[in-house]
């Protein structure tokens, strides 16, 4: 688990959104004050244009901070969750600032902490694992069976 400060994803989000929103407010009052003796319909065209340039830098910005902070350790959660269902039942590390996501990782650990430490729940896990293996091989027995005879056929 990273060491670092934790934020929630509520406060990154405000965060971010403010900013964007205090940045996008001082250009627009630039423009507004370089553009004052101009008509209402000239105005308004360069508010519209203001609305959709800024419209586009927030969601740009906030896109790629989510991708950034969230997409990408929740993509390293399911990896990591994908490795347990496998059979792998070493401690899930998610690194990210994200107190929400990191906490999902302590409970799976909780959870693999719980199944590791309990010796009938290890064998669950392994039992569980040989079926899943066996299943596997007959299905592709079969699968190879079938190609040969439609092969013959």
């Amino acid at each position: 688990m990273t060491s670092g400060p934790r934020i929630s994803l509520t406060v990154l989000i405000i965060m971010v959104t403010g900013l964007m929103t205090m940045v996008s407010m001082a250009i627009f009052a630039v423009i507004q004050f370089n553009t004052q003796d101009r008509s209402a319909l000239s105005l308004s065209i360069e508010q519209g244009w203001h609305m959709l340039l800024f419209g586009l830098l927030i969601f740009l910005v906030l896109f790629f901070v989510l991708r950034r902070y969230v997409v990408h350790p929740i993509n390293a959660l399911y990896l990591n969750l994908y490795a347990v269902a496998r059979g792998n039942l070493s401690v899930v590390e998610v690194e990210s600032p994200i107190s929400e996501i990191q906490e999902i990782a302590e409970g799976v650990n909780m959870i693999l902490t719980k199944i590791t430490s309990s010796d009938s729940g290890t064998d669950l896990v392994k039992l569980a694992q040989n079926a899943y293996d066996q299943i596997r091989l007959l299905i592709n027995t079969e699968g190879e069976q079938l190609s040969s005879k439609h092969k013959t056929a």
